[in-house]
């Protein structure tokens, strides 16, 4: 179920929205509603998103492990700051 208004899409205008109830209808099953064109793209960008934040993280600890390794005289002041802020349990 697309919504449009004078301004787009209901997927221009509120992408939450659009996103429950897209969530919605493929849950009960009514994928002819189902705005295939944006719902595939929409899950390209995800993918996307995600190889760039997997590629920042594994930039950042490799940053850090060489600083470990290079700079050894820091390692008791930075490691607190370098690398707990970056983990979901600091």
């Amino acid at each position: 179920m697309q919504v449009v208004t004078k301004t787009g899409s209901l997927h221009e205008t509120d992408l939450n929205l659009w996103l429950k109830e897209t969530v919605s209808l493929l849950r009960k099953g009514e994928l002819v509603a189902l705005d295939i064109d944006i719902l595939a793209e929409e899950i390209e960008d995800m993918g996307r998103y995600d190889n760039r934040a997997l590629e920042q993280n594994l930039i950042r600890v490799l940053q850090h492990l060489l600083k470990w390794q290079y700079q050894p005289q820091k390692n008791e002041q930075t490691v607190g700051k370098l690398l707990l802020p970056n983990t979901r349990y600091a």
